[in-house]
């Protein structure tokens, strides 16, 4: 079962990156009056952003400017998002956190950085998260994406800065916590990590996903009979996963 869950902890864990990425690309891209669906906006992130003889007179673009061009190339896990949602959310409809009711220009800066940050323009990506935290301090949801991002980029004293201040902000998000945890699974802190999944359950009972990965978090501390039992808990819910 844990080894056919590791296709799931990326993904997993940029769950909450993908949804400000959906939710600030389509305010990006979006008539100012009307909101474009999300399939619209795929379908025009194929086409060229400039003319050829247009970028041989501008070799090289501000970090603003970069930000937009790479906003408009889907990736891989902006293209699996159905998918990705309904794994995570326990088949259910994954809840619409409050990263839609951010400000547009926060929206911006969210969907600049977690661009640079698939592209691995980890400066500018940083920049953009600040400046997303500056406009809107309170927001948990602001510091959990920027958390998710230094994650991907092995950050992990970043990221635990960031999760921690996103959990004062919201201390009983389910998500946010598993999403935490997933970040304390991945840098070899599995007591740390156990903590998290165990809270997370307790915030919703049926995220059966972290069962999985409080299991694989007692292998690393070859404890397997717990690791053994955690899987058949998750099983309980999932039985075909």
């Amino acid at each position: 079962v844990a080894g056919g869950a590791d296709r799931f902890i990326k993904p997993a864990a940029v769950v909450l990156a993908v949804f400000a990425l959906i939710g600030g690309l389509m305010y990006l891209f979006e008539p100012s009056s009307k909101q474009e669906p999300y399939n619209k906006f795929k379908e025009e992130a194929k086409a060229p952003a400039e003319k050829p003889d247009e970028k041989k007179d501008s070799p090289s673009l501000s970090p603003t400017r970069e930000a937009e061009e790479a906003a408009k190339t889907a990736s891989p896990s902006v293209k699996e998002t159905d998918s990705l949602i309904k794994k995570v959310a326990n088949s259910e409809p994954a809840p619409q956190k409050n990263v839609g009711n951010l400000p547009r220009e926060t929206l911006e800066h969210i969907s600049k950085g977690m661009a640079f940050t698939e592209q691995g323009r980890f400066e500018h990506a940083e920049i953009e998260f600040e400046q997303a935290a500056k406009l809107s301090p309170n927001s948990p949801e602001v510091f959990a994406i920027w958390a998710t991002s230094l994650k991907m980029q092995k950050k992990f004293v970043g990221a635990n800065k960031r999760f921690a201040e996103a959990n004062r902000l919201a201390p009983n998000d389910d998500e946010i916590l598993f999403n935490w945890g997933m970040a304390k699974l991945e840098d070899g802190k599995s007591d740390e990590a156990i903590d998290l999944f165990q809270r997370t359950l307790k915030s919703n009972p049926k995220q059966y996903l972290a069962y999985n990965y409080m299991g694989k978090a007692y292998g690393q501390k070859k404890e397997y009979v717990k690791e053994t039992d955690m899987y058949k808990k998750m099983l309980e819910f999932e039985p075909n996963f």
